[in-house]
């Protein structure tokens, strides 16, 4: 009706109705039924999860190489100390490094005013999102950045801890590791697994195209890194 109203009628208040019935049934045919409270609930209670289900034999790939990198860097740190600045950045260790005294070490975690730590939480939560997001960006390259993000994530983690272990603090700073390491480095390892099934996505497409296989690989990861 409002196609042959335009083709013939001059009655311009007639048109105006058609077109504004015609963008109600739009609306009401393809829009989104559910608020965006109701929406987001249901992302949260569902559809995220799902994601994240789906992507468990990429998820276990990269915890492995998490606890893999952590084992090398704590065993070559063990056995040679000067090992600890090719896994913590100096800018991280702000004199947390080998050559510091235990009671420095410990001022570092029970300091009373919280600056240390809060320079070091900060630096952590940075570093770890940008890890993440290079783990997921770089998955196209076959998966070999993504992999070694994850190794070298590890070995700092490994290098820190033997480090406080040295000086009798390895409890005080796993205590304090898990009030923000625990969600984080598990955004890590499921950044890593997005990557990796991009990377899959990259070197087997199976019987789609490499180009539609990545596509769907990244609408799939993508749900994750939500």
């Amino acid at each position: 009706a409002l196609s042959v109203a335009r083709a013939t009628s001059l009655d311009a208040d007639l048109i105006a109705y058609l077109e504004s019935l015609s963008a109600r049934a739009y609306f009401f045919v393809y829009g989104v039924r559910e608020s965006a409270g109701r929406r987001l609930l249901r992302f949260l209670r569902r559809d995220w999860p799902a994601a994240v289900r789906n992507l468990l034999p990429e998820t276990w790939v990269s915890l492995a190489l998490l606890v893999a990198g952590t084992i090398i860097g704590a065993v070559l740190v063990t056995r040679d100390p000067s090992w600890y600045a090719s896994f913590v950045p100096q800018e991280l260790a702000s004199g947390r490094d080998p050559s510091a005294s235990t009671e420095s070490l410990r001022r570092t975690l029970y300091d009373g005013d919280g600056q240390p730590l809060l320079l070091l939480a900060s630096f952590l939560f940075t570093n770890n999102a940008k890890v993440a997001i290079l783990a997921f960006a770089l998955g196209f390259a076959a998966g070999v950045p993504t992999a070694l993000l994850m190794l070298s994530t590890g070995g700092m983690l490994g290098a820190f801890l033997v480090l406080f272990q040295m000086h009798g603090l390895l409890v005080p700073l796993i205590g304090w590791l898990m009030i923000h390491g625990t969600t984080e480095l598990f955004a890590v390892v499921l950044a890593g697994a997005a990557g990796f099934r991009i990377a899959r996505a990259v070197v087997f497409p199976g019987a789609l195209s490499r180009t539609a296989a990545v596509q769907a690989a990244g609408r799939q990861a993508a749900v994750v890194m939500t």
